[in-house]
């Protein structure tokens, strides 16, 4: 049978139409599936895919996450074992084969002949069983300042994904008491792979509030701190046996509790384990504090250890970069933020954990996703047309890098973001940077790039963005601020870096031109994590309710249209439906009403924008004082054209077209030096 099925799959390979090449980035000896993303042309059929590679044909678990407005698939989700190297992903025709020790899903749980995992629905349990050896864990277990611990209680369960080679289950509740007029949730996803003795761990600590709240200061709340432990038959009671806690990006303590021995270790901790349970959390020096406890044969994620002593992190030096959520002894999130803590899990130390600090990366090659037309612009390969343009893009990239490093943009609420456009605020990825790596790692080949274009999206994803919020917050994402979110420092809190600053940007403000979710699209479309889609469409119900449509206008920056087309195309783009094409079209249309034939909308533009000139303003140069900088007019173009891109109304499309000539001829004439020929 598994000779036949081989055959069958070079023959596909023969028969296939086309293949798509991708480059797999692992670590060696990281045995777990490479989960990536295949895209497609418009109108063929639905499929299954399977790898080549080294001569070897790989079945590949597919779903699809996105469709053409035909209906046809656009993009496809795929898990498979793959090796490191150059692999050709292709069409598979009839049955998938059997997998080695492949999920088996049932009312009992999901099993792959090796490990089992069943749960409990009241109380809340799952329990990870390896032949008699049992791994019993909860929700997670949070303690308030006032050191009461409310009991989780689950609310929901559902599958986000059910398949021989992967499964992915998550389960969502809330913490009862809770105070009146807010919620404390938590979430907790559970990813299961075939052939495997180890499992993904991935809790979220959450709060919502029933009324939103004018001083943003009281939307804080604090956790003591959060744990999730790991129980095996033989847990002692009592106190911890060794204490492992990442304090610091560049060190760890490491305390054996019974003769109060600790020792501090410049690395980052990791791995972790007993005789009968192993546990490695990724990333620990970048998103401290964190760490574990061991007890016997159990282990504990502290997720938010106990700040001990209280001030630890007080009264240090450009606290508003690194230390701003624990300053007190208490970890402050604001009601909307949202932290999750994935880590892995499995029976024993068998050495295959500390094999997974990095994420298996398939990277698709830029010119045949540029053939099947999956994304909404063309991504092209590094070469020479493009040398001297790429020279300067390294340059960028690498800065990026050594600022992270040097001035240290760590700690659990801060990385993936960048800091200090103003020497003291956080970026809030205004800029896109999640869209940049994502972009550049398919253009350079560069695995690195594309982990961190999935750090930032994780950041605005958890962070920067307001989830659950009463009012009309929720997809927002606030401005530049000392503390992402906003609210958790008064202006007269610090003395910053360049002097005290009048009025920093610690106001909880939102702005169309500051919100950006192409990369989070990208993010979407390039790893299939559903979290990623939910906030995008999130965030896109946002703009589509934003203050543009009802006033018909927009306040001095014509970014403000811009990036509301630029993101409310990309998400028509990932998901062609109404409720983004509607409120596209419709801005589209705002922008050609206010332009009234010239391009850009005549509005008087702010003094710092266009200083008054020698002997001041007269009839020859007032018109300097209307219209749109270069920077947001250029935004408008490339909102326009995405726009016109999406269209399906011949007529319409045509006064798209119209405004963007009309705009290009007002950037030519107001912005153009021929002296210079520039800009």
């Amino acid at each position: 049978m598994r000779i036949f099925q081989t055959l069958l799959l070079s023959v596909c390979a023969v028969l296939s139409a086309y293949g798509i090449g991708f480059d797999v980035f692992k670590e060696p000896g990281d045995v777990r599936p490479v989960t990536f993303t295949v895209p497609v042309k418009s109108g063929e059929k639905e499929t299954k895919w399977f790898a080549k590679a080294g001569g070897k044909d790989i079945f590949l678990q597919t779903a699809v996450i996105s469709r053409y407005p035909d209906g046809s698939p656009r993009w496809y989700k795929a898990t498979g074992f793959l090796p490191a190297g150059r692999v050709d992903v292709l069409p598979l025709k009839g049955d998938a084969p059997a997998q080695k020790n492949q999920l088996s899903v049932s009312n009992a749980g999901i099993t792959n002949s090796i490990w089992q995992i069943s749960f409990n629905k009241k109380p809340f349990e799952v329990r990870f069983v390896r032949n008699g050896e049992v791994i019993t864990f909860g929700a997670p277990e949070i303690t308030l300042p006032d050191g009461s611990r409310p009991e989780a209680v689950l609310l929901e369960e559902k599958d986000i994904e059910v398949g021989k080679i992967q499964c992915i289950k998550e389960f969502s509740g809330k913490y009862v008491p809770s105070p009146a007029g807010e919620t404390r949730y938590w979430k907790l996803r559970i990813t299961m792979w075939a052939d495997c003795d180890f499992i993904c761990v991935d809790p979220l600590l959450g709060v919502s509030l029933d009324k939103a709240n004018k001083d943003n200061t009281k939307e804080m709340r604090s956790f003591k701190s959060a744990s999730l432990e790991l129980r095996t038959s033989d847990s002692k009671n009592g106190g911890k046996d060794v204490v492992v806690t990442q304090w610091e990006d560049d060190a760890y303590e490491y305390e054996i509790c019974h003769n109060g021995k600790k020792e501090v270790s410049k690395d980052s901790a990791g791995e972790f384990a007993t005789a009968k349970v192993a546990v490695y959390i990724p990333e620990m020096a970048e998103r401290f504090p964190i760490g574990a406890a061991m007890k016997g044969d159990s282990i504990t994620v502290n997720l938010f250890p106990e700040i001990i002593p209280a001030n630890r992190y007080a009264g240090r030096d450009d606290e508003y970069i690194r230390f701003f959520p624990v300053k007190d002894g208490v970890y402050t999130i604001r009601a909307g933020v949202e932290v999750s803590f994935p880590f892995f899990v499995g029976h024993k130390n068998n050495g295959k954990l500390a094999a997974f600090k990095k994420v298996p990366v398939a990277l698709v090659d830029a010119e045949e996703l540029n053939k099947t037309g999956a994304w909404l612009n063309i991504i092209h390969n590094s070469g020479k047309r493009s040398a001297l343009l790429d020279k300067e893009i390294k340059v960028g990239l690498k800065a990026y890098f050594d600022r992270q490093k040097k001035e240290r943009w760590y700690g659990f609420m801060n990385y993936g973001d960048w800091h200090g456009e103003r020497t003291w605020n956080w970026g809030n990825h205004e800029y896109d940077t999640a869209a940049v790596f994502l972009e550049q790692s398919i253009r350079f080949r560069d695995p690195e790039l594309f982990r961190e274009g999935l750090r930032c999206a994780r950041h605005q994803m958890e962070i920067d963005t307001v989830k659950r919020h009463p009012g009309k917050r929720s997809g927002a994402v606030y401005t530049h601020v000392v503390g992402h979110t906003g609210g958790y420092y008064r202006h007269e809190d610090f003395r910053f870096r360049k002097g005290k600053q009048p009025k920093p940007f610690l106001e909880d403000r939102i702005s169309m031109g500051h919100t950006r979710i192409r990369g989070m699209v990208m993010a979407y479309l390039l790893s299939g994590d559903r979290r990623f889609y939910d906030t995008a469409c999130l965030t896109g119900e946002n703009i589509s309710n934003c203050y543009i449509f009802v006033a018909r206008w927009w306040l001095d920056k014509h970014r403000e249209p811009g990036w509301a087309l630029i993101n409310l195309a990309a998400l028509y783009w990932m998901e062609p439906s109404a409720r983004f094409y509607e409120p596209l079209c419709d801005m589209a249309s705002i922008v050609i009403q206010n332009a009234t034939g010239m391009g850009v909308m005549h509005g008087s533009m702010k003094s710092y924008d266009v200083p008054t000139p020698p002997g001041g303003w007269n009839a020859s140069n007032i018109k300097y004082r209307y219209g749109a900088l270069g920077f947001p007019a250029g935004y408008q173009m490339v909102g326009m054209y995405l726009a016109s891109k999406a269209v399906r109304d011949p007529a319409f499309k045509k006064e798209i077209l119209t405004n963007l000539k009309e705009t290009a001829e007002y950037v030519k004439r107001r912005h153009y030096h021929p002296d210079s020929k520039g800009f």
